[in-house]
């Protein structure tokens, strides 16, 4: 399955208009997919490190966009003032600043970046746009209160083929602070990849 390299710039759709969204969608192409995956609580400087992160910089790296390598000068600029895990993942969804200000706030009040594409593709498939977190609240950043998008958020099983032994792993080992461990919603991920190949998925980690 191709991986569109320039993943992020799929959330600028957010701040255009249907035309706008139809236009940035021919030239992903009809194969195109795209998959935003996040790291929750890595320091930059830990990601940047080859020596901690090596399968990702040896195999994976030049197959997507990297940003914010302060070593070659790389700079992000965010939104989200408050440095905290939730406003920043729904200004991602959102594709602008929000009124959340700590890691408690509820679900996303207007259209996010899955919705959208959802509203603007109607002939697409269930599994075409896909929300898998570890996090339980990337649910809440991902969609309106309203859950119309395929997701999986924190100990949330999967019904689909495929995926029994992974809920069945998952639930007899939770992490004592809650969610599901990484390596199980990497493993669901990936099979969501491999076997329905989601035109845009958040993997969050």
């Amino acid at each position: 399955m191709k991986i569109l390299k320039y993943a992020l710039i799929l959330l600028l759709v957010l701040s255009c208009r249907d035309d706008q969204v139809s236009d940035f969608q021919s030239k992903i192409g009809s194969e195109g997919n795209v998959i935003l995956l996040t790291l929750d609580g890595v320091r930059y400087e830990e990601f940047f490190n080859k020596d901690i992160f090596r399968t990702f910089w040896a195999e994976h790296a030049e197959k997507g966009l990297v940003l914010g390598d302060p070593k070659k000068n790389s700079r992000v600029r965010i939104a989200n003032t408050v440095m905290l895990s939730l406003p920043g993942y729904k200004t991602m969804h959102k594709g602008g600043r929000v009124l959340c200000r700590t890691n408690k706030c509820g679900p996303a009040k207007v259209e996010t970046l899955g919705e959208k594409l959802q509203r603007v593709n109607k002939s697409w498939k269930n599994t075409d746009i896909a929300i898998i977190s570890s996090w339980h609240k990337i649910c809440d950043a991902a969609m309106r209160e309203k859950r119309t998008l395929f997701h999986s958020c924190g100990d949330m099983k999967i019904d689909l083929p495929g995926h029994f032994y992974l809920n069945e792993m998952q639930e007899a080992a939770p992490p004592i602070w809650g969610g599901r461990y990484d390596k199980y919603t990497f493993e669901h991920g990936m099979k969501i990849i491999e076997e329905h190949k989601p035109r845009f998925m958040h993997l969050s980690l």
